[in-house]
């Protein structure tokens, strides 16, 4: 369970401001450690713990008696522990921030169940909620076919590998006889009442003692009758209505969300033919062929619009953005494209350098000419 700091250690500071101020809890920098989602970590390490421990950046201004009731009303203490867990031990690449992120993003997708242990699978309706969705997706190829109770176990087996055996056959037991051919259940009939009493096990639990007498409502409160033991008797419809909208209330007004609600039951019972009174089996056998109850926890749990918006919280945060710094590249000065000389020019030139190479032969002919005949007048 989240615990707390001593309060005696956070109502000094309020004393020193001559007021009495809330609790605070904090919560820890990510620890070095690793370890993966599905084997336990090296040494036990209370993580509740040592989240509320104190030195550290965030903290949480809220009473200990209202943290508590908050947690406990919305059933968030294992999502805590297991996200915890998992963000100090996991062996990947991801940093702190990236493992809660996805972790709590697996949570509202209802794919966090698959390959857990029993006891984290049952421990929160959102997660018996997530089984269920996932079972009905393993066993929609099987819903026509005839299957065996160790069959359909080793179905359940695939998704939780300790699913315990007993708790199919206390749903075997409370199943019609009519429903079961040589030892054979048809999957459809069997899966749809497995997912109902399954995900509302509490519920039909806590109406049991309402039909041994154990407890009665007078004025909208549940008030013991005094008895210790009594056997199951058949309870006027108008004393289970009682019941049922007491258990689908709670101190914030808001319904326990494996509660079925009384609107509910009423059709059920009709369709079944009770009009006075009903017996606790035959009102769990109403309850486990209502495909109404199979439909409801199949549909969204969420609407879309609070999902877009959860999305754009777990959304990771944008990166700042860096002006990039590029070194400045010296300048070069562009030289004008060559042109191409035309051929008439070429032999314009070809000739001008002929003409010229023949113009200084003929010069140097003229100059050996000229001192030959000079030196043969000398000599005369």
């Amino acid at each position: 369970t989240l615990k707390f700091r001593p309060a005696q250690a956070l109502g000094q500071g309020a004393a020193r401001r001559g007021r009495r101020g809330p609790r605070t809890s904090r919560l820890p920098p990510p620890s070095a450690h690793h370890r993966s989602r599905t084997r336990a970590p090296p040494h036990k390490i209370p993580v509740m713990a040592a989240l509320t421990s104190p030195g550290v950046g965030i903290s949480v201004n809220v009473s200990r008696r209202d943290s508590q009731e908050y947690l406990r009303l919305h059933q968030l203490e294992p999502y805590l522990e297991d996200a915890a867990v998992y963000a100090l031990y996991a062996e990947d690449d991801l940093t702190h921030e990236e493992r809660l992120r996805d972790y709590f993003r697996q949570v509202l997708s209802l794919e966090h169940i698959y390959g857990r242990e029993y006891t984290y699978v049952s421990s929160t309706a959102w997660n018996r909620r997530a089984f269920v969705v996932a079972f009905r997706k393993c066993v929609h190829p099987l819903r026509d076919m005839d299957l065996t109770v160790p069959d359909f176990h080793q179905l359940l087996i695939v998704i939780c590998p300790d699913f315990p055996r007993s708790t199919l056959d206390s749903i075997i037991h409370v199943l019609p006889r009519a429903l079961q051919s040589d030892g054979k259940f048809h999957c459809g009939t069997l899966s749809t009442a497995f997912e109902v009493h399954w995900y509302h096990s509490k519920f039909l639990s806590a109406l049991d003692p309402f039909f041994r007498r154990l407890v009665r409502i007078d004025d909208g409160v549940a008030v013991p009758t005094g008895k210790e033991e009594g056997e199951s008797a058949a309870l006027p419809l108008a004393d289970l209505e009682k019941a049922v909208v007491y258990l689908n209330a709670t101190k914030g007004k808001r319904s326990h969300p494996a509660a079925i609600s009384w609107e509910v039951v009423e059709q059920c019972l009709n369709d079944a033919g009770f009009r006075d009174a009903v017996s606790f089996r035959r009102l769990c056998q109403c309850l486990l062929q209502s495909e109404v109850l199979a439909r409801r926890l199949h549909t969204p749990p969420l609407p879309m619009r609070s999902m877009d918006r959860i999305h754009a919280i777990l959304t990771p945060p944008p990166k700042p953005s860096v002006p990039e710094t590029t070194e400045e590249e010296p300048v070069v000065e562009e030289k004008p494209p060559l042109r191409k000389r035309s051929l008439r020019k070429k032999v314009n030139s070809t000739m001008r350098l002929a003409l010229a190479a023949r113009k200084r032969e003929n010069a140097e002919r003229a100059a050996a000419a000229q001192a030959g005949g000079g030196g043969g007048a000398d000599e005369e």
